[in-house]
């Protein structure tokens, strides 16, 4: 599984433009998403860097798992906007 931050961070948009009905779905998988990046696939040790392993710049390029930044503030910008405080840096 490759990781998906922007894809948790869209989700939790989506929710935010939709009906209370559909509203649900789109938060369980947006927090489906991060609860899964946090179990596989986040380094939270002192060691590195980065807190998501294995992001994918250049899918067919066979180095291509990679810590990438922007996988990181995806991850960091989901988790704020499902506590209620939205993060942008941009």
């Amino acid at each position: 599984m490759r990781t998906r931050p922007p894809a948790a961070c869209g989700l939790i948009e989506i929710a935010k433009a939709v009906g209370e009905r559909e509203k649900e779905v789109y938060l369980r998988a947006a927090l489906k998403l991060l609860k899964t990046l946090d179990e596989r696939r986040c380094d939270w040790s002192g060691d590195v860097d980065h807190l998501v392993t294995h992001g994918s710049a250049a899918y067919h390029n066979p180095n291509r798992h990679t810590p990438i930044i922007y996988g990181d503030y995806y991850f960091m910008e989901a988790v704020f906007k499902l506590k209620g405080d939205d993060l942008y840096l941009w």
